[in-house]
């Protein structure tokens, strides 16, 4: 079975406060996302990107992940939003 995107969210959050570096786990979560990126809501999204890079973790799933939904997320985003995504981006 595979995670919520809400699930997926707050997995990120907890590696985050346990300043957890399980490489096993983080490329399952970025796969996670990739394979099911469209049915991330633009905040989560967000809240993604941003986990990730606080995180420290890059990999080729994460990214193609977030450039497939770029333009969807830029479309209608606020300028708030479009710079913190640019910002995880660069980070990651």
């Amino acid at each position: 079975p595979s995670m919520e995107p809400d699930e997926v969210v707050r997995t990120i959050a907890q590696l985050e406060a346990e300043r957890s570096s399980d490489v096993l786990l983080l490329k399952a979560l970025a796969r996670r996302f990739r394979a099911n990126a469209d049915e991330f809501f633009p905040p989560q999204i967000d809240a993604v990107m941003g986990g990730f890079a606080r995180l420290g973790y890059s990999d080729e799933s994460l990214l193609v992940g977030f450039a497939g939904r770029l333009l969807d997320l830029a479309s209608d985003a606020s300028p708030r939003r479009v710079v913190r995504l640019l910002r995880h981006g660069a980070a990651l």
